[in-house]
């Protein structure tokens, strides 16, 4: 009996997750002369539930809310209640269905909180497990004077993928007193880069910088980021010893995609073949073949007679064999293969540590970040 085999491939799910709020806020007033909290926990608990959204484009999972089949699923909650970390079960309660996080305690005043929360979620079509993280500073302030907080709506972790590049793009931060802006000219604004297991400032040969290192924005080059950790330090002029930050990981990525490779001439040899045409390519679902592969991946194209090992035959999607590389013995298959990886972000090349420069202008290119496999 002869046999073949099949495979069952599905779309990666489409995920949103968020945490919805309700009856409260995160930051938190004291009134000291009323002697009350606005909004007071102890009367309406601040309600805290992580949502899950799935979409299925294979249809396989019904689309829905899929917050209730999350797993691993942990709260952790940093804060002062009285001079302590909060009780569960008295200062907090979880629920165990929908895994929601009830906070019913007032935190003292003037005191930093975060309130963090983690889960899983299984893909039972495909094994993958999706991880999903989240967490918000939670803060309690004095009415008579506000707390001074960097705001900033840029993700904290952020996958740039080169097929939809931005070409540039800003983060933007604004310092708070409180809702109130601090104008420009009252505070001070520091952007930073993790390098070498420290911060330091950013430097001119910083190509991914455009512009804004000592402003609230910053302009991004993303054709110069492969991983890139950075930072915003701001406070007022009239109190550098308060400093607030904001921290964000940049990455290029490019999630899944699929090479195939094959004969598009001389598959099958007969006595009039004089050549092999092999050719490559490269797809990603749902959106089809990649054009111009070859902006996005290094890609080697190879030759064997069945009987011996792999040759080179060129790069690029096409190259051709000619027929004297073909075997002798006409009842062996010849065979075609391909090996792509994907290039880094843009570097430039340095003689002696310097940058090298053509017409002054820098020359830059782009090499494989994954081994060479044959």
């Amino acid at each position: 009996m002869i046999k073949g085999e099949g495979y069952i491939v599905y779309t990666p799910l489409s995920c949103v997750f968020n945490v919805e709020e309700m009856g409260g806020s995160y930051i938190q007033k004291y009134d000291a002369t009323a002697g009350v909290y606005i909004p007071d926990r102890n009367l309406t608990p601040f309600l805290l539930t992580p949502k899950l959204q799935l979409t299925d484009k294979d249809g396989v999972l019904n689309d829905g809310d899929y917050s209730k089949s999350l797993v691993n699923c942990r709260w952790k909650i940093d804060m002062k209640v009285k001079g302590a970390s909060p009780v569960e079960g008295t200062d907090y309660v979880i629920n165990d269905i929908d895994h929601s996080l009830s906070i019913q305690c007032n935190g003292d005043v003037d005191t930093n909180g975060k309130i963090s929360f983690v889960a899983d979620f299984v893909d039972q079509r495909r094994g993958d497990v999706f991880h999903f993280s989240w967490n918000r500073e939670i803060n309690t302030i004095a009415a008579s004077r506000g707390k001074l907080i960097l705001r900033c709506a840029f993700p904290t972790k952020q996958d740039l993928s080169p097929f939809k590049s931005l070409n540039q793009f800003s983060i933007d931060t604004q310092l708070l007193n409180g809702d109130t802006e601090v104008s420009s000219s009252d505070c001070t604004y520091d952007w930073q880069v993790f390098d070498n297991n420290s911060w330091r400032d950013i430097e001119d040969g910083d190509l991914w910088c455009v512009s804004g290192a000592k402003e609230k924005s910053i302009t991004i080059a993303q054709d110069f980021v492969q991983h890139l950790i950075i930072r915003c330090n701001a406070w007022r002029n009239d109190n550098k010893s308060e400093i607030k930050s904001f921290v964000t990981n940049l990455r290029r990525w490019y999630g899944q995609w699929f090479p195939e490779v094959d004969f598009s001439e001389g598959k099958i040899v007969t006595i009039e073949t004089t050549r092999a045409v092999i050719e490559g390519k490269i797809s990603r679902q749902p959106q089809g073949n990649i054009s111009s592969p070859t902006d996005y991946f290094d890609i080697e194209l190879f030759y064997s007679r069945g009987y011996s090992g792999w040759i080179h035959v060129g790069y690029g999607i096409e190259a051709a064999v000619p027929r004297v590389m073909f075997g002798a013995d006409s009842t062996i298959k010849h065979l075609c293969g391909m090996n792509p990886r994907e290039l880094s972000a843009e570097v430039p090349f340095l003689i002696n540590g310097q940058p090298l420069l053509f017409n002054s202008k820098l020359v830059v290119g782009q090499f494989p970040v994954m081994d060479r496999d044959i």
